[in-house]
């Protein structure tokens, strides 16, 4: 770690910290399936899943390494490094999709920081969680909207269609009634003047009979 023929630069290294990402650990949150780098990523990509994250770092001071401390950060959820403790190790649960970058540095009691050592982690969206599915569920929307109202707007016109027929029929109806007892009544009217006219022309009859009988009686 330092150069052992420089005094100087022994001098250097042992007054200030140094800090090494050790492990990533990445776990899937459905099956509990365990997955560890054998070597540290620089960039790191993972799906939606695989959420749950797991940092391990060491940080090595010569002058006291009993009370070296550590300081972490995640750009993208912490603008400000945590406050400075013991623990090595951090993790993550729930990280939502996007672009994260892990910070880690040593320090010493007396505030001496070391070199920032960082990883990249992108976390891809599942996919219901992208644009294309928000596209593809607002066309479903959309559409089920649309059948809705086709299926409103048909069942409206066939009840209309239906009225219409019933009324046609009520009408064809009343006009057949109307019709038979029309002819009804007339049959029943000339009926009445076919017994009329037999009636009166029996009456002219016996008055011409006995117009005749009267006749000759006289002669």
């Amino acid at each position: 770690l330092f150069n052992t023929n420089n005094p100087d630069a022994q001098d250097l290294e042992k007054t200030k910290p140094v800090v090494n990402i050790e492990s990533v650990k990445i776990i899937d949150q459905e099956n509990g399936k365990e997955n560890a780098f054998d070597n540290v990523p620089v960039n790191l990509e993972i799906n939606y899943s695989h959420k749950h994250i797991s940092i391990a770092y060491k940080g090595i001071f010569y002058r006291d390494p009993e009370n070296i401390l550590y300081q972490y950060r995640l750009k993208g959820v912490d603008s400000l490094f945590s406050l400075p403790t013991k623990l090595n190790h951090v993790e993550y649960t729930a990280l939502q999709p996007g672009s994260y970058i892990f910070e880690v540095r040593a320090v010493t009691p007396n505030g001496i920081t070391s070199i920032i050592k960082k990883i990249s982690i992108k976390i891809n969206p599942a996919f219901y969680q992208t644009i294309l599915f928000d596209i593809m569920l607002f066309v479903f929307v959309i559409s089920i909207a649309v059948i809705i109202q086709f299926t409103l707007h048909n069942r409206k016109n066939k009840k209309k269609l239906l009225l219409e027929t019933i009324k046609h029929e009520e009408q064809v109806k009343v006009r057949q009634q109307t019709a038979e007892d029309f002819h009804d009544d007339i049959g029943n009217k000339l009926t009445r003047i076919v017994m009329l006219a037999d009636v009166l022309d029996r009456k002219m009859k016996g008055q011409d009979e006995q117009k005749e009988l009267r006749s000759e009686e006289h002669t």
